[in-house]
């Protein structure tokens, strides 16, 4: 059996995975009698703004491609100390299952299926979606502090403005294109009432007039790469014209 997990909305990828033989598609399930091993091991992350809701997406067919329909498999959660079942959904007509989640805090998930007595038990590896107001996505954009302005720069030792959003948010797992104007059009636009630490404030005498971007640290301060001969800091917003973004 195999299984192809995906998530909706962020760019992340789970998948299933167990049994004798090579892994198809995610998840190869063998029969209970055989000699299990787990393979993919990675830990994907993704960048989830607060407030908003996701869904888990998945399908569990056998390793000829056939779909598998009535078997039941859990979204389960990290706790701290131990994984707790969450959510659980059966397969329907075409192999597919689905979690729809609205998570309050940063959460580590997996998939898990316990198994039975044609199939082996098999679990994902992890997935990690962290909230963009979560301290440490704002203390990772805060660590390049004096790190220099560089035009075009994206990482690791010098930035521009835009560069500076892509490789932080890169590490959470939120793709964004390298400009400012398109990272305002890439992103889910709110109030600037609304901003949150983690938000992204774009600068601009229009929507369609963008020219620069920071990280919203809170108390009216922005973290970013302000321009030539400069260095990465933290700043006090120095005027009205600017936009707020969630990613």
């Amino acid at each position: 059996m195999s299984a192809r997990l995906s998530l909706r909305r962020a760019a992340a990828q789970l998948c299933l995975v167990v049994g004798a033989g090579a892994l198809v598609g995610g998840l190869a399930a063998a029969p209970a009698s055989a000699t299990t091993a787990t393979y993919c091991h990675s830990t994907h992350t993704t960048l989830l703004g607060p407030g908003d809701g996701m869904v888990f997406d998945g399908q569990v067919t056998t390793m000829t491609g056939v779909a598998v329909r009535g078997v039941v498999a859990a979204l389960d959660v990290w706790n701290g100390s131990a994984w707790q079942g969450y959510l659980r959904a059966t397969t329907d007509s075409i192999g597919k299952t689905h979690y729809a989640i609205a998570p309050t805090r940063t959460t580590t998930y997996r998939v898990s299926y316990v198994g039975s007595s044609t199939w082996s038990a098999c679990t994902t590896p992890m997935v990690t979606v962290w909230l963009s107001n979560d301290a440490r996505v704002l203390a990772s954009t805060a660590s390049h502090n004096g790190q220099p302005y560089q035009y075009g720069g994206a990482g690791p030792s010098s930035f521009d403005c835009s560069g500076l959003m892509l490789y932080v948010l890169a590490r959470y797992g939120r793709a964004l294109p390298h400009s400012s104007q398109l990272q305002y059009d890439a992103v889910h636009h709110i109030s600037t009432a609304s901003l949150q630490q983690g938000d992204l404030v774009f600068f601009g005498s229009s929507p369609s007039g963008i020219y620069h971007v920071g990280m919203y640290a809170g108390g009216g301060y922005i973290w970013h790469a302000p321009g030539d001969g400069q260095t990465v800091q933290k700043e006090k917003i120095w005027t009205s014209a600017y936009y707020a973004g969630r990613v």
